[in-house]
């Protein structure tokens, strides 16, 4: 029995594009209606900030052990 038997994915590949489809409705909608535009200016800036903090800290670097430690 190969491996890809055992680890059979419904709807692939469709349901991949199918859920990208969908995440860039979200974005539409959210660009669409004034009240919740600002969450397109302010998530990217958001996760910029975590992302450099992140690397900042050095949070990368530590393993499981030391950081529940």
């Amino acid at each position: 029995m190969r491996a890809c038997d055992l680890c059979r994915k419904p709807f692939w590949p469709y349901g991949s594009w199918l859920a990208l489809a969908l995440l860039g409705l979200v974005v539409a909608l959210t660009a669409f209606f004034p009240d919740t535009r600002i969450a397109l200016y302010v998530g990217p800036a958001w996760l910029i900030l975590l992302t450099v903090l992140y690397y900042k800290l050095g949070m990368q670097s530590r393993s499981a052990v030391q950081y529940q430690g």
